[in-house]
């Protein structure tokens, strides 16, 4: 049986996202690097930039955040806390 994933450089071909808990494999984000999935790897860089420059510069991004903490949400660990931690972009305005 040939293996769908190949290990890369630490030897491992999935992880464990410390976020999520969802196992997941280098996308090629850099994400493996800090154990994260791209998905909390992209929600990551958006707080980042929320607590940097404010939410209403990260306003225009809602629907990408929103679509980020759905698809956290569906694969069945909750929001891993992350519906929380945006709940001022995502208020009604």
């Amino acid at each position: 049986m040939q293996k769908h994933f190949k290990p890369n450089f630490s030897g491992k071909s999935t992880y464990t996202c410390r976020i999520c808990d969802h196992r997941t494999r280098e996308t090629g984000l850099g994400e493996q690097d800090v154990e994260l999935c791209a998905a909390c790897y992209d929600l990551c860089g958006y707080e980042n930039s929320m607590s940097d420059d404010g939410v209403e510069q990260l306003r225009p991004m809602k629907p990408e955040v929103q679509a980020l903490i759905r698809e956290v949400y569906a694969r069945g660990n909750g929001d891993a806390g992350w519906a929380e931690r945006f709940k001022e972009l995502l208020a009604p305005v």
